[in-house]
């Protein structure tokens, strides 16, 4: 005597009779076209493929650092008065690709309303992986001052704002 069991056995991919559709079978066409779409646009916009090659590959930015210089004890130089006058040291650390001679500009001005401001310009040269220092000196300006760095091709600027004779 043999006996049959019938059952519906369901396909893994398949889903069951009368209910909905599984989320996969939905998600896959609407991804394949945003995929083929952006592929499209990539291909027609030179600047959209530009930044699909930047989101996707690691490129190294070039810059150049500007920052106060420190004094031997390890305090900013920035503020240092003499009787001679006042030294605004600054350094200069390249990340740059290639060996280059930075323009940059120097100010100290006084912190009266009606002070004088002195600028001087000048321009460092640069090795990538190294930093350079530099110091300028001016008149001692009378009370407190403002001090001013830029690097004028690279459109960075640093500020420090010194207090009266005995900073």
């Amino acid at each position: 005597m043999t006996t049959e069991i019938a059952a519906d056995v369901e396909s893994p991919g398949e889903a069951p009779e009368g209910s909905p559709p599984r989320w996969y079978t939905r998600a896959l066409p609407v991804t394949a076209a945003a995929v083929g779409i952006v592929a499209v646009a990539a291909l027609v916009s030179p600047g959209l493929r530009h930044q699909l090659v930047l989101s996707t590959s690691h490129q190294p930015q070039s810059y150049a650092e500007l920052y106060f210089d420190q004094a031997p004890d390890g305090t900013r130089a920035t503020c240092t008065r003499s009787a001679d006058g006042v030294e605004v040291g600054f350094v200069v650390a390249s990340h740059l690709d290639d060996e280059d001679d930075l323009a940059y500009v120097v100010s100290v001005a006084s912190a009266a309303a009606t002070g004088a401001t002195e600028v001087q310009e000048g321009s460092v040269h640069v090795v990538p992986g190294r930093a350079t220092q530099v110091a300028r000196g001016f008149a001692a300006p009378r009370g407190a001052y403002d001090v001013s760095v830029r690097l004028r091709g690279l459109d960075q600027e640093i500020r420090a704002h010194c207090g009266g004779p005995g900073a």
